[in-house]
């Protein structure tokens, strides 16, 4: 059962009654700011993903450096024993490939961190270019010329779609009022 007296709704449900006065629509995301955030939380993934293969790399390197130490120390200790000969070579030979290992890591790490500073720069254009869109339409709408508010908004909307104007848009869009210049040797008749 609803009630209605001018501004005051009343619902009743069961012998109870709740203030039906309408609740703000919780405020959604546009579509561009859910895009935002998922593109910032992607890099912010790919920039901590290349930070842990940098340092995954850096103990690959420095266990593959550990091993080939210890090769040169079996090395050392069994120089004179024929038995021993191949243990040193092996593990010298397993701590560079490890070393080796880490260096494709950190490598790779160099690769993601330039990738992710080139993302990160396109979207810092994209914002650059955001802000300016903004901050022409403001002034846009302080124009009080209702068809030259008009105008100023079709090329502002050319500019953001990157479309790019000939001669006669720019005419058309934005005419001159000031008289046109006479060159010299222009006759008027």
């Amino acid at each position: 059962m609803v009630q209605s007296a001018g501004e005051v709704n009343n619902v009743f449900i069961g012998g109870y009654y709740r203030d039906a006065a309408p609740q703000p629509a919780p405020d959604k995301p546009s579509l561009a700011e859910q895009r935002q955030k998922f593109h910032f939380e992607f890099l912010n993934h790919s920039l901590k993903q290349a930070e842990w293969t940098f340092r995954l790399s850096v103990w690959f390197m420095t266990g593959g450096a550990a091993v080939i130490l210890v090769g040169a120390v079996l090395a050392l200790l069994h120089a004179g024993s024929p038995s021993h000969g191949y243990v040193p070579l092996v593990t010298s030979l397993t701590g560079a490939l490890i070393t080796v290992g880490g260096g494709a890591l950190a490598v790779h790490a160099r690769r993601a961190r330039a990738h992710v500073t080139e993302q990160a720069q396109r979207i810092e254009d994209k914002i650059d270019a955001d802000h300016q869109l903004e901050t022409a339409t403001t002034f846009i709408n302080r124009v009080s010329d209702p068809d030259a508010k008009d105008r100023l908004n079709a090329a502002a909307a050319m500019k953001a779609l990157n479309m790019q104007a000939n001669q006669t848009m720019v005419n058309r869009l934005l005419p001159s009022d000031q008289p046109k210049e006479i060159e010299p040797g222009d006759t008027t008749e």
